[in-house]
């Protein structure tokens, strides 16, 4: 069976949580109800069907202990055989070391980013967002990667889901 992590920020600051933000994010379109993910840190995995399981990460909400957080997200990553990243162009630092993470345990990485234009001045790059460097990154140390660049944020999330359905057929 494989089981799937599903990286990337929330679109709206974490003191802002309401229950109608997060129906709004990607995670909940995967799991089809947003109050799966609303675990509170119990990390369980949800499986889909018998091919496939969602993994992580789960929203935490009220429980703010940073080590039981990272502790949590890093060990779905590393129980992971599939990380997905929906990226905007915004500063991620938890995001980029999971996926740092996910290349370091050879999980399949599947990277949907939004496309901004980047000086050839201050780097030459064919990945066009804020976050060149972590998808370059993955890129050249991964062996089963695919990244793809969308005008939105909503593009990339919407392939991001359609990629995954794909994927568990």
């Amino acid at each position: 069976m494989k089981s799937f992590y599903f990286g990337g920020q929330f679109q709206f600051r974490y003191k802002d949580y309401s229950e109608e933000n997060i129906a709004k994010d990607y995670r909940s379109r995967i799991l089809g109800d947003y109050r799966l993910w609303l675990n509170k840190g119990k990390n369980l995995a949800i499986e889909f069907n018998d091919k496939a399981a969602y993994i992580g990460p789960y929203y935490f909400g009220d429980y703010k202990s940073s080590r039981y957080i990272v502790n949590t997200e890093s060990d779905s990553i590393f129980y992971s055989t599939d990380c997905f990243f929906v990226l905007s162009n915004e500063s991620a630092p938890g995001t980029i070391t999971e996926i740092i993470q996910a290349v370091f345990y050879g999980k399949d990485i599947h990277i949907f980013y939004v496309r901004k234009d980047i000086p050839t001045e201050e780097v030459d790059t064919d990945i066009k967002s804020d976050l060149w460097y972590p998808i370059t990154f993955a890129m050249q140390n991964s062996q089963h990667i695919e990244v793809h660049g969308y005008d939105t944020y909503e593009e990339a999330a919407d392939a991001c889901v359609e990629r995954f359905k794909e994927l568990t057929k």
